[in-house]
C-alpha cells in the first residue's frame, strides 16, 4: 500500500451524559418465577428476587444455580398481588460481615426488615436460621407495601413505605408525620447490627412531631427507587393512584426532610382527600417527571437506574425507567437547576418489574413473567488501531481522557497520545481510559519495523550530527524515484517536523531544532516501498 493512501474511517462520537437514547433489551437469563428484583454482592454474580420468597443466583459464568440462595417462603404472609418478598440489599462491607437485608410481608399484613447472613462455608448460601428483624410496622390494606431497600451512599439503609393501601390514603398516613407509611426511611444498621439506630443527620431528630426513621415524605408507594453510581442522587419511582405516575428526584447533597405532595398532590395535579392534612402542608417537591395513565403510557411506573456502565456509550447518564401495566421505556437526563427532558425510548409490550445493575453498572431489565434482559442502546463501546504506514491512530466511539499504547501486553513508557509510531517490530494495542472511569483495550495489531538493509531502493540515509544541538541534518539517496516523507517524531510517536517530496531520488535538508529538549527522538524515512527508522540524540 502505498504511504501517502488516505484512510477514510468514521465512527460516530457520541456526547455522554447529555444525550438521550434509545433502548433495546436483549434476553439475557429465563425461568424464573416472578422475579421483582435483583442485585449484586460486589462480585459476578447477580441475586435474583422471587416474590414467592426465593432468592436464586446466576453465577459469574452465566449459569442459574438450583439451590435457592435463600428460600423463607414459609414467612411470607402471601405471594400475591402486592405482598411477598419485595426487596434485597447487601451491606456494604458484605465482604467482611456477609450481611444482607430483605423486606418482606409476613404475619397479618406486616412489613418486615430483616438481616440474614450468608454461611461461611458457602458463599452461594445463606443460614435461614439466621435471621434478625430489624424493623417491622403493621399495614392496614394488602396492598401498597412499598418494598424496595437500598444502601445510599452514605451507608445508611434507605426503606421505602407505601401509604398502608386501599385507595386514595384514606387514612392520612402519608402525611402524617407520626406513621412511618408513606415515606423514605433512613436507619443505621452498621453501629449496632442487631438493631437500627437512627443517623444523626436525619432531618427530623430535634421535631417532636415527626418520627426520627422519616428521610422524607408524601409518597403513595414508592415501589422501586436507586441512587446514581456517581451523584448519589436519589431517583424514585412513585405508583399513582388513578391519574399520574411520577418519578421524584433527590439530589446527592440533600439534607433530606422533602415532601412529595401524596395525598395532596397526584404528579402535578392536585388529590384532595379529606383525611389528608393539605391544608396546612406546604413546601411540596413537584416531580422530575410524571405521566398520565391510560392512552398508551400504562398504570404502574417502575423506577429504574441511571446507566453508569461503560459498555453503551450513548446511555451513559441518562435515567432508564418503564411502566409495568404497558410495557414503555423511558430516559431522563438533566436536573432541577437546568431542568429534565424525558423522552420515551421502547415499547416493548412486557411487565417490567424492576431493573438491576451489575458490578460493572450495566443494567438489566426484569420482566415478571420470568425473564431478566439486559439494558443496550446504540453502538457498545469499542476502540480499534487503524496502522497507517506503520503509524498507529486510536479511534473510538467514546470521550477519552487517556491513552496507553502497548506493545506485546506491555505499557510503553511515554506513550500516551492518540497516534504512536513503532520503534520495533511486536503487536500493538491500545488502552483508552474514557471520561465515564471506564476502561477498554483494542485487539493488537502487528507492526513489522524494517530496517535500512531491508527497505527497498534505499542506498544511503545519513543523520548528522549526532547527537545534535541546533540543527539536524540528513541525506537520503534513493535508486528510483519515489513519494517520500521524512518526520521527527518523540519518543513517544507524537509528529513534532515533517515534509515530503514527490518524485525525489536525492533528498538534503537541515531542520532547525534548537528548541527541542534534550532527549531520544526518532527519525522516521517512508517510501512508496515502506519505512525505516533511526534513533537520534539531542544534548
Amino acid at each position: 500500500m502505498k504511504i501517502f493512501l488516505t484512510l477514510f474511517f468514521a465512527i460516530l462520537i457520541t456526547t455522554v451524559g447529555w444525550m438521550q437514547a434509545d433502548v433495546t433489551l436483549e434476553l439475557f437469563k429465563d425461568g424464573f418465577s416472578s422475579p421483582i428484583d435483583m442485585a449484586h454482592a460486589g462480585d459476578e454474580r447477580l441475586f435474583v428476587v422471587e416474590q414467592g420468597g426465593s432468592i436464586k443466583i446466576i453465577a459469574a459464568d452465566g449459569t442459574i444455580q438450583n439451590q435457592p440462595f435463600l428460600n423463607i417462603n414459609s414467612r411470607i404472609s402471601s405471594s400475591g398481588g402486592e405482598q411477598g418478598l419485595l426487596g434485597l440489599a447487601f451491606h456494604p462491607d458484605y465482604i467482611n460481615n456477609r450481611f444482607f437485608y430483605v423486606n418482606y410481608t409476613a404475619g397479618s399484613l406486616t412489613t418486615r426488615i430483616s438481616r440474614f447472613t450468608t454461611s461461611a462455608d458457602n458463599p452461594d448460601e445463606a443460614d435461614p436460621d439466621s435471621e434478625v428483624i430489624i424493623l417491622e410496622f403493621n399495614q392496614p390494606f394488602n396492598n401498597h407495601n412499598g418494598g424496595d431497600i437500598a444502601f445510599g451512599p452514605d451507608g445508611f439503609l434507605y426503606i421505602g413505605t407505601g401509604d398502608g393501601g386501599s385507595g386514595g390514603d384514606p387514612q392520612g398516613n402519608s402525611q402524617n408525620r407520626q406513621s412511618l407509611l408513606g415515606k423514605m426511611l433512613r436507619i443505621d444498621v452498621t453501629t449496632n447490627t442487631d438493631a437500627y439506630t437512627i443517623p444523626s443527620d436525619n432531618p427530623f431528630v430535634n421535631d417532636d412531631e415527626t418520627l426520627d426513621e422519616i428521610w422524607a415524605l408524601g409518597l403513595r408507594n414508592p415501589w422501586r427507587y436507586s441512587f446514581d453510581q456517581l451523584t448519589g442522587d436519589l431517583w424514585n419511582g412513585d405508583v399513582g393512584q388513578s391519574a399520574r405516575e411520577e418519578i421524584n428526584f433527590q439530589a446527592g447533597n440533600s439534607a433530606g426532610g422533602e415532601n412529595y405532595g401524596w395525598n395532596c398532590r397526584e404528579g402535578i395535579i392536585p388529590y384532595i382527600n379529606p383525611g389528608s392534612a393539605c391544608n396546612v402542608a406546604s413546601g411540596f417537591v413537584e416531580p422530575a417527571f410524571d405521566y398520565t395513565q391510560g392512552g398508551g403510557n400504562g398504570c404502574s411506573v417502575t423506577g429504574g437506574f441511571v446507566y453508569r456502565g461503560c459498555a453503551y456509550p450513548e446511555l451513559y447518564g441518562n435515567y432508564v425507567f418503564a411502566d409495568f401495566c404497558s410495557g414503555r421505556f423511558w430516559t431522563t437526563v438533566g436536573n432541577p437547576a437546568d431542568g429534565f427532558s424525558t423522552d420515551e425510548a421502547l415499547d416493548s409490550g412486557l411487565s417490567i418489574s424492576a431493573f438491576g445493575e451489575d458490578i460493572n453498572n450495566e443494567l438489566y431489565a426484569i420482566n415478571y413473567g420470568g425473564q431478566i434482559y439486559r439494558v443496550q442502546s446504540g453502538t457498545p463501546l469499542m476502540v480499534v488501531v487503524v496502522n497507517n504506514a506503520n503509524i498507529l491512530s486510536a479511534s473510538t466511539n467514546g470521550i477519552v481522557a487517556s491513552y496507553q499504547w502497548n506493545l506485546n501486553g506491555t505499557p510503553i513508557n511515554g506513550a500516551n497520545m492518540i497516534d504512536y509510531t513503532p520503534t520495533e517490530t511486536g503487536d500493538y494495542s491500545v488502552t483508552l481510559a474514557t471520561t465515564p472511569g471506564c476502561s477498554i483495550t483494542s485487539e493488537s495489531v502487528n507492526v513489522v519495523v524494517t530496517g535500512i538493509e531491508t527497505l527497498e531502493g534505499l542506498t544511503v540515509f545519513d543523520i548528522y550530527p549526532s547527537p545534535f544541538k541546533a540543527t539536524l541534518s540528513f541525506n537520503v539517496t534513493l535508486e528510483q524515484s519515489s513519494k517520500t516523507r521524512v518526520s521527527l517524531l518523540s519518543q513517544s510517536g507524537k509528529v513534532i517536523q515533517e515534509k515530503e517530496w514527490n518524485g525525489a531520488t536525492t533528498i538534503q535538508e537541515q531542520w532547525d531544532t534548537q528548541d527541542l529538549t534534550a532527549g531520544v527522538y526518532l527519525i522516521k524515512l517512508e517510501t512508496e516501498k515502506g519505512s525505516m527508522m533511526k534513533k537520534v540524540l539531542k544534548f
